[in-house]
């Protein structure tokens, strides 16, 4: 569970779990900027609950928590509420996310490329789900439309974060 601030995380190993499962935390009320997943998988493993996400497995219970400039390239499994990068959105925002894994789920309930579940989608802004051989064509006008500022071009290359800490760039 993140009550507070992730920044510039990435995940590259699976995980499972029962249920509020995510690439980067189950359950998130916090500030999530700047992470990436690109493990082989995740998965929630209960047949009757799920909220499974590459980035986020629930997202819940505060109005100002944030998930922006992420990305999954995982395969993403589970039951009900399996999003590409959060599987349940409650409450909160969404910006400049995208996928590029696939997305199953066991029922054909609450299953998105970007969120599984939302109770409302004007809270998501500039989030895309593509295939990786379209997002290698884009340029940067294509990037800042489509997912928005966070993130630059990279010739032949998926698009990576905009940001310079410490002369590295994410």
């Amino acid at each position: 569970r993140n009550l507070g601030t992730i920044t510039y995380c990435a995940n590259t190993g699976d995980v499972s779990g029962e249920a509020a499962v995510g690439g980067i935390v189950g359950n998130n009320r916090g500030y999530i900027s700047y992470v990436y997943n690109i493990a082989n998988k995740i998965e929630a493993t209960l047949s009757t609950i799920g909220s499974v996400g590459g980035i986020i497995g629930n997202q819940n219970t505060t109005n100002d928590a944030y998930t922006k400039n992420a990305y999954n390239k995982s395969e993403i499994i589970g039951y009900l509420n399996i999003g590409g990068i959060v599987g349940k959105f409650d409450i909160g925002t969404m910006s400049n996310c995208y996928n590029i894994g696939t997305v199953s789920a066991s029922t054909t309930t609450n299953v998105g490329q970007v969120y599984g579940y939302t109770y409302s989608t004007s809270a998501i802004t500039s989030s895309e789900s593509t295939t990786e051989t379209l997002m290698k064509d884009w340029n940067q006008t294509s990037i800042n439309t489509n997912i928005g500022s966070g993130f630059i071009n990279k010739t032949n290359s998926l698009p990576i974060f905009n940001i310079t800490v410490h002369g590295v760039t994410f």
